[in-house]
């Protein structure tokens, strides 16, 4: 199988590593400004490197991209949930505050884990299922790349 081009496995890397930035939320700060700018962007490119590389028509490009965005949109919002619900977990003083919170909690992560059979189902009705086995290989293909990038980073440099 032929490699992706490295400037499209960090690209997608990126975009996808960036769906944690709470799209659903208003930029406050010049900063929030920033992040949410350079996220929309890394989505955008993610989204047109990604309809390059499995050569998708104008017809098909315009439900992918709406699909690839309502997508991240999803995962920002199950990235908050999870994140609130875990601030609930620290925060329950009672039996009673602790047990709404683990099912607060639980479904979180349910909702959370669901996204991936999502994605799958509503990218396979849009492409059909081999340019989505291509899409799903060419995404797996880039978080890899974005993990081998991210430890070598982390790595300390030696003298």
């Amino acid at each position: 199988m032929r490699q992706l081009p490295f400037l499209l496995s960090i690209t997608i890397s990126l975009a996808t590593a960036f769906s944690f930035v709470a799209a659903a939320s208003v930029a406050k700060t010049p900063q929030e400004k920033l992040i949410e700018r350079e996220r929309r962007r890394l989505e955008e490119l993610l989204i047109w490197k990604m309809s390059e590389e499995l050569k998708l028509s104008v017809e098909i490009e315009i439900p992918f991209a709406e699909a690839m965005r309502a997508l991240n949109r999803e995962k920002a919002k199950a990235n908050v949930e999870v994140a609130e619900a875990l601030s609930a977990l620290g925060k329950a003083k009672t039996r009673g505050e602790t047990d709404v919170a683990l099912k607060k909690y639980e479904k979180a992560w349910k909702d959370y884990g669901e996204l991936p059979l999502r994605e799958v189902s509503r990218i396979r009705a849009i492409v059909g299922p081999e340019k989505l086995s291509r899409y799903l290989v060419a995404k797996s293909q880039m978080a890899e790349k974005l993990k081998a990038l991210s430890s070598a980073a982390e790595e300390p440099t030696k003298p």
